[in-house]
């Protein structure tokens, strides 16, 4: 699940033990504007915050604009992490896949099992031009409370970058020692508008999780038509049911220790770029035998625990 969780079935116990029930979310937005030739959209998938509103917490931000180079302040006045990357300046109407659930009547916290992102350029052939920028687990230190980074910056940050295609790129989410942390929806990375300069009571930051962010920057496009970037997300959760839900509670299972960092050691000596890629049917094929070959190596790690 972590080396394909945008295709992958929910698989629970990466953390070496099973508290509660497990789900995949996905979603899909469309994005762009005519006359927008550069941008991002970053997501912190360790939290599950619900849906954006001023003054509160967010762990998806994005910005358009014209030049590579602008960057902007997080105001109350002009809240950056609800610019206008998905609609009207103000209101970021794109929030993470599993916010509505967790923040909902049934789900009292969570904890994030594997997430993947995706991009595609859906315009016109003729305006497939411009680069492409893989961010992988940038740190939250370079957001910041009170400004966002510019194009540029997570240019100079990102793994990897490539020309803008026509096919479909990934990132995945590398998780830590700190993500079998359990978090509500009222946790975060980020605050919408500066903390300093509203009096609404902000919601806690949890700094047990680690805050950090993947997504994609892209310059030099050249968008005549709008919308034309095609961003998908996919996450899977554990999850547990508050009292109120009828649900009865997951007995804890343990599966014998935490598989999470033998797993990211398989992937990181035999598919190093197994985090990010530009994908055609030949990585998907190799993709799926890659994850039988984990499964197995997974499976002989846990019977030789036990």
């Amino acid at each position: 699940m972590l080396n394909d969780p945008c295709s992958a079935s929910v698989e629970p116990g990466i953390f070496g033990t099973v508290e509660g029930y497990t789900a995949k979310f996905n979603s899909s937005y469309l994005a762009g504007t005519a006359g927008s030739t550069a941008g991002y959209i970053l997501w912190s998938p360790n939290y599950t915050p619900k849906a954006p509103v001023l003054g509160g917490v967010v762990n998806m931000v994005g910005a358009l604009t014209a030049t590579s180079a602008t960057t902007y302040v997080n105001t109350v006045a002009a809240p950056s992490y609800t610019g206008a990357l998905f609609g009207a300046t103000g209101v970021f109407s794109a929030a993470d896949p599993a916010s509505g659930f967790v923040s909902g009547t049934t789900c009292d916290d969570a904890r994030t099992l594997a997430a993947c992102m995706s991009m595609m350029y859906t315009g016109k052939l003729l305006d497939v031009q411009g680069e492409i920028a893989f961010i992988e687990n940038y740190p939250n230190q370079g957001m910041g409370e009170s400004a966002t980074p510019s194009v540029d910056q997570l240019f100079s940050n990102a793994s990897r970058v490539e020309r803008l295609g026509t096919g479909k790129y990934e990132v995945k989410f590398r998780l830590d020692e700190n993500s079998h942390v359990f978090a509500d929806e009222d946790t975060g990375p980020i605050h919408i508008g500066n903390p300093g300069s509203t009096s609404t009571t902000l919601p806690t930051y949890t700094r047990a999780i680690t805050p950090s962010w993947i997504g994609f920057a892209w310059r030099g496009f050249d968008i005549t038509s709008a919308p034309a970037l095609r961003f998908s997300f996919s996450k899977a959760l554990e999850w547990r049911p508050t009292d109120a839900s009828g649900l009865t509670q997951v007995e804890p299972i343990n599966l014998g220790g935490s598989s999470l960092a033998a797993t990211q050691g398989w992937l990181d000596r035999n598919i190093p770029e197994w985090w990010n890629r530009s994908v055609d049917t030949a990585t998907a094929v190799g993709s799926r035998l890659a994850g039988l070959a984990l499964s197995g190596y997974v499976a002989r790690q846990r019977s030789i625990r036990n």
